[in-house]
């Protein structure tokens, strides 16, 4: 999503081919505003896998050969492909079958909550350990975690928890495309899966009717209807990525959302909208979402 954005903004003509469903694991409402935009800016969307690619003898021009679930098949004429085919964990040949470590499916490594292998003398971090979340932060985190795991002064030092490092609730990301977006807390789905359904969403969207890309906005807000507790923001547009970082941080202090609600708004700023948030001025009801839906 990222790549497709970047090289449609610096003038290429731009095709993805989604095999699925775009952003499987963002909020559903992050997920329309981001593909209505690459919509609008003209890039070309195509579901299917690239099952085949060759190059045509007279014109050098790539066909690729897109295959859906259904098994329909359609070729595509283009002069570059890009695979963003996410990463493999190199684990084949550090000899770990010669120990107790059995991998999971992926190739990766499972671990207790210290990042401890099955090998007791074996530990892992980052993006290898199955079940967590690839993010280089995260790494980072789980190394500053494992050293003082490893380097505890007696058996009686308090050991900290390497895995999860962070709960969900605070795990924090952002989407560099245009608009930017980002989430830090559970997507509306997850909430309601935990909370059977107990969670208030506040939703105030700008776009994409009768809206320039660049005023195209969202800010989203979910929180435990009975005790309060703020359980997840998203937003999606102008300078999302550094403003993303603060909220994690006051995530990170597990605020209900009337604490979060008693900042004071700084005028005028994008995201001070937040704060003026309630269930009388939610847009969610009635508002035309997808730029499909839009009066022509």
């Amino acid at each position: 999503m990222e790549l497709a954005s970047f090289f449609q903004q610096v003038g290429t003509d731009v095709t993805m081919a989604v095999r699925s469903s775009m952003l499987k694991t963002f909020d559903e409402d992050v997920r329309a505003i981001v593909e209505d935009s690459l919509e609008k800016r003209r890039v070309k969307i195509e579901h299917g896998t690239p099952h085949n690619i060759v190059q045509n003898q007279k014109s050098n021009l790539l066909e690729v050969e897109l295959r859906t679930s259904s098994g329909h098949q359609k070729t595509l004429e283009v002069e570059y492909v890009l695979l963003a085919i996410g990463r493999e964990p190199m684990t084949a040949d550090l000899g770990l079958h010669k120990t107790e470590i059995k991998l999971d499916r992926d190739g990766k490594v499972p671990v207790n909550k210290y990042g401890q292998t099955q090998a007791p003398w074996i530990f892992a971090v980052g993006d290898i350990i199955a079940g967590s979340v690839e993010l280089q932060p995260l790494a980072i985190k789980h190394a500053a975690l494992l050293s003082k795991i490893m380097c505890r002064q007696t058996s009686a030092t308090d050991v900290p928890i390497m895995h999860p490092a962070i709960p969900d609730e605070h795990m924090a990301t952002v989407l560099f495309a245009t608009p930017r977006a980002g989430s830090v807390g559970l997507t509306e789905d997850e909430a309601k899966y935990k909370f059977v359904n107990n969670v208030t969403v506040l939703v105030q969207k700008e776009g994409p009717c009768k809206k320039d890309l660049f005023e195209w906005s969202l800010l989203k807000v979910i929180y435990h209807t009975v005790t309060k507790q703020l359980l997840r923001v998203h937003l999606a547009g102008k300078g999302v990525d550094e403003t993303m970082q603060a909220l994690a941080i006051a995530m990170a202090l597990n605020p209900t959302w009337t604490q979060f609600k008693s900042a004071l708004p700084i005028h005028p700023t994008f995201t001070e909208e937040i704060l003026f948030m309630n269930e009388y001025r939610s847009s969610r009801k009635g508002q035309i979402w997808r730029l499909k839906n839009c009066p022509k």
